[in-house]
């Protein structure tokens, strides 16, 4: 289990703006991701795709020594969510 931590102003923004809380981005990334590296800036940051209260969201994240922190979390668009099944597909096919 990971440790998150994230802008306590950052996080009600973002549920306002996107309808997605960080507390349940933090319980979605602890099952099944898609996830890649999303280079911006100095510091490295991903992009997971997960499924959360059976909605597909994107999460944006860093992380701080073993701590991960949330950046922000939004509802996945279509291709976003065309990609996630596409993965999982090949993932169920290649058993």
């Amino acid at each position: 289990m990971h440790a998150f931590e994230w802008d306590a102003a950052k996080a009600a923004s973002n549920l306002v703006k996107h309808g997605v809380s960080f507390e349940d981005a933090a319980d979605a990334l602890c099952g099944l991701t898609l996830t890649r590296s999303s280079g911006r800036g100095a510091e490295m940051r991903f992009q997971s795709l997960c499924i959360c209260a059976g909605r597909m969201i994107v999460v944006v994240w860093t992380l701080r020594g073993s701590v991960v922190r949330l950046i922000s979390a939004r509802r996945a668009k279509q291709n976003e969510r065309e990609q996630f099944g596409a993965a999982l597909t090949r993932a169920t096919e290649a058993r």
